[in-house]
């Protein structure tokens, strides 16, 4: 039985004084139960009965929202670079392009730095920004600026480009970097507000807004090119389900524009991706900004690398007759000897919980596990049969990730320390370990920098370091704390062929 309303009358006069605009960006529960009391009213009400100043006082907290944040939501272009023997708009390799000028590809950024750092959706660049020069327009501004990709990250679709002339830009014009909400307590019904470029119009630096409310919440993204692919294959995240779906038309161009809830707030990075692959056009997503999107921002912002974690287990789901039972969880198929979970886990286990969260699917499993970061400590709830019942007993263990593979570019600014002219990173992150049953110990040696004591004593790329002295090392980590105090020569024992390499200082 629902509640009974309150009076229309008290309603109409909670409408009848405008919010201020400080006002409105902050009244988002007050709205909502504004657009409810709306609906229960309206809808038996013929048109001359419409109470306006509740519609007012809506389109009012829309107007101020958007207000406030289309200066931090910037158009980005992206244009070839060559001499055009017409005089058309394609800027040549010193000037920047026209302001008429169309792109030849072209997404959405949004400020995340009042230094001149934007953040948008990787896959609007990762075919072009070898081939082409980017651009982005601010708004009041007729000016093109050129930027670069500072840090990309494939398995997020995020990336962070930074201003070349930051100096210059930041000295003319006042970024505004925008405020992130958080998608913890999002629900299905919540009206968004999107800001966008779709299809380019917005290159004057007057990004289009547009308004949904939400649809659902753990979305797939559309397969790519059709095809579906294994769990441990997906090639983003974002394949395992943890898009914001909304009925706010995203089209192409919207690619890392902002989804905006009513305090004013971003609570998702949106996507172009169900336009991008053909599917329905009526459905647009978002990135969610919960922990794993600002753990990989903030890594992107230092021009990092952002990591996700490996377990080193193949996954089943249960049959149908033992979820119709009430089962729930996913069976171990099999663990990859040397792995993190080598010593904990076995064939023919059940995964029931990870952190105390309930396990249904091997989706979910895999979604729990990549979301983290390598070293994280995972407590799992498993559950064993029993030799001498035939039961399932469950029980509790702590298994420590490494760090998965990640297909696809890496684009990175900052890379990892180099000691000795050595970077190593773990020996997990390879495109063979998918397939296979054992993961060998140590660190593949990642990079030797030229003319360095690590170029003269013959390492090479691609080989494992397994000791430092008689100390064995296993991550990245590991080796630096071995070798970060050694002042004299240092003896690492290398894979293949078990030899010793010095390496000088």
């Amino acid at each position: 039985m629902l509640p009974t309303p309150a009076p229309l009358s008290q309603v109409m006069r909670s409408c009848q004084a405008a919010p201020s605009a400080g006002q409105a960006a902050g009244r988002s529960s007050g709205i909502l139960l504004l657009f409810v009391s709306l609906l229960v009213f309206v809808l038996p009400l013929d048109a001359q009965q419409t109470p306006a100043p509740a519609a007012a006082a809506i389109e009012e907290a829309f107007v101020n929202v958007i207000a406030a944040r289309e200066k931090s939501v910037v158009a980005i272009g992206m244009f070839q670079v060559d001499n055009d023997p017409f005089g058309g708009h394609r800027p040549n390799r010193d000037q920047p392009p026209t302001l008429d000028a169309i792109p030849d590809a072209y997404a959405t950024g949004v400020i995340v730095d009042p230094k001149g750092l934007i953040l948008t959706c990787w896959h609007t660049l990762k075919d072009k920004h070898k081939k082409t020069r980017q651009y982005v327009r601010f708004a009041d501004k007729p000016v093109w600026w050129q930027v670069r990709i500072r840090a990309a990250d494939p398995f997020s679709d995020l990336a962070v480009l930074e201003l070349v002339d930051a100096k210059e830009v930041t000295s003319q014009v006042k970024l505004q970097p925008m405020p992130l909400g958080d998608t913890q307590s999002l629900r299905k019904g919540q009206l968004v507000i999107t800001l966008g470029n779709p299809y380019a119009i917005a290159r004057d630096g007057q990004v289009s807004a547009g308004w949904g409310i939400v649809s659902n919440l753990r979305r797939q993204a559309p397969p790519q090119e059709g095809r579906q692919l294994p769990n441990q294959r997906r090639p983003s995240l974002h394949h395992l389900g943890t898009l914001i779906q909304t009925d706010a038309k995203l089209n192409l161009g919207t690619s890392g524009g902002a989804l905006l809830n009513l305090k004013g707030e971003m609570i998702g990075l949106t996507t172009s991706l169900a336009a991008l692959e053909g599917y329905e056009k009526a459905a647009g997503y978002a990135i969610a900004v919960d922990r794993t999107f600002r753990r990989a921002l903030q890594q992107l912002k230092e021009g990092r690398e952002v990591e996700y974690g490996f377990l080193g287990v193949r996954l089943s789901d249960l049959t149908h007759y033992q979820r119709a039972a009430g089962w729930y969880g996913v069976r171990i198929e099999g663990v990859i000897d040397g792995g993190p979970a080598a010593s904990k886990l076995r064939t023919g286990d059940m995964i029931t919980h990870v952190n105390h969260q309930r396990i249904q699917s091997v989706t979910e499993m895999m979604r729990a596990i990549s979301r983290r970061a390598p070293e994280t400590q995972l407590r799992l709830t498993v559950a064993q049969t029993d030799p001498a019942t035939d039961r399932l007993v469950p029980r509790f263990t702590s298994i420590r990730l490494t760090k998965k593979y990640i297909a696809g570019e890496n684009v990175i600014t900052v890379p990892r320390p180099a000691w000795r002219g050595i970077r190593v990173d773990y020996t997990t992150v390879s495109a063979w370990v998918l397939g296979s049953i054992r993961i060998d110990p140590g660190v593949f040696v990642q990079q030797i920098l030229p003319e360095t004591a690590a170029a003269t004593a013959g390492l090479e790329v691609g080989q494992r370091i397994t000791h430092v002295g008689d100390l064995s090392v296993n991550s990245p980590e590991e080796f630096f704390s071995a070798v970060v105090d050694q002042q004299g020569p240092v003896r690492l024992r290398v894979e293949p062929a078990a030899e010793v390499v010095v390496i000088a200082p």
